[in-house]
């Protein structure tokens, strides 16, 4: 058990970075989905010449799905472009901020160059915090569901 720890001090890659996954924009949706069921992930990083210029999540393949688009045309159409991304020294509290800011699940680390070093994701951070302030995660109180504020039935 470590409390001692500040969140503005750790860097991001302490909180379960998972490599990056990445895929080139004329990849067509089609084989990204496939990638995406194949590596168990929930989103791919759109690279050129390396770098960062979009990304794919499973939110978007759902909304692909729903609008019955094209899986042939490529994922440049459909991927997010220029994605939110932290800097590979961003410390864990930053990451946490921007993905809670913006309702991210998943956020690109790239290096001074743009350049993929990984991806973390709500489930690394949680497992983070739980390994680094076990008391506080294990002794919050459960979460009621919130009452309606309307009588229910005639």
């Amino acid at each position: 058990m470590d409390t001692g720890i500040n969140l503005n001090d750790e860097p991001v890659g302490r909180a379960g970075l998972l490599s990056p996954l990445c895929i080139t924009p004329d990849t067509s949706i089609r084989e990204a989905l496939l990638v995406l069921r194949s590596q168990h992930r929930g989103a791919l990083l759109v690279c050129r010449e390396e770098r960062l210029v979009g990304i794919l999540t499973e939110r978007d393949v759902v909304r692909i799905l729903v609008e019955a688009k094209n899986l042939d045309a490529p994922v440049s159409r459909e991927m997010v472009s220029e994605p939110l991304a932290v800097g590979e020294n961003a410390s864990v509290a930053e990451a946490i901020r921007r993905m809670a800011e913006n309702g991210y699940r998943r956020l690109p680390v790239v290096d001074a160059s743009n350049r993929p070093v990984g991806l973390v994701d709500v489930e690394g951070i949680v497992h983070f915090l739980v390994e680094h302030f076990p008391e506080a995660v294990y002794n919050l109180p459960p979460v009621a569901s919130p009452a309606t504020r309307e009588r229910e039935g005639p």
